[in-house]
């Protein structure tokens, strides 16, 4: 199966038409959250203002929690580099 036969989009699908038409099989369903406000809205420099001073629980290593700063984290996922493991 290639990747365009996998994908729909959703504008417009009902949750009917999807049971009878796509639900044999796993699907990517597009479009969901083109009109969600976060989608516009939120961008890392906006969360990191509101929520960067916390500490988020992001793995666990040897048993104890792996916290990080939200800007720590964006960067951990910017790098490539897998540290938690």
């Amino acid at each position: 199966m290639s990747d365009n036969e996998t994908r729909i989009d959703g504008r417009g699908l009902s949750s009917e038409a999807f049971y009878e038409q796509y639900a044999d099989r796993p699907r990517v369903i597009t479009h969901l959250a083109d009109d969600w406000p976060a989608s516009s809205e939120w961008s890392r420099e906006k969360l990191c203002e509101r929520c960067g001073e916390g500490q988020w629980r992001v793995g666990c290593n040897d048993g104890k929690a792996v916290t990080l700063s939200l800007p720590d984290f964006f960067h951990y996922c910017d790098s490539g580099f897998d540290m938690l493991t």
